[in-house]
């Protein structure tokens, strides 16, 4: 599926894909998805999601915690405290 290049809008997004899955995790903070719930409603592969969500867990946007052989992810809230984050 080619997505194209991210939106000239947000030229800090690597692609399409990664917009997709920061806007759903960073949209709702009490949402807690596993990797295959994201790849679902993004419709992204399952790879992409999972090293999109590795980069934006390096950049401390989400946090994880594996539950069983799943791996959950949600919005580090303490990311969203940045002064003006919420108004966008």
């Amino acid at each position: 599926m080619d997505r194209g290049p991210a939106p000239s809008l947000l030229p800090i997004l690597r692609s399409q894909q990664q917009g997709e899955i920061l806007a759903l995790m960073l949209g709702d903070p009490a949402l807690e998805l596993s990797l295959t719930e994201i790849a679902s409603r993004t419709k992204t592969p399952h790879p992409s999601v999972f090293r999109e969500i590795q980069r934006a867990e390096q950049a401390g946007l989400v946090t994880t915690r594996k539950v069983g052989g799943t791996r959950l992810v949600r919005a580090n809230t303490a990311a969203l405290t940045i002064p003006g984050w919420r108004r966008c």
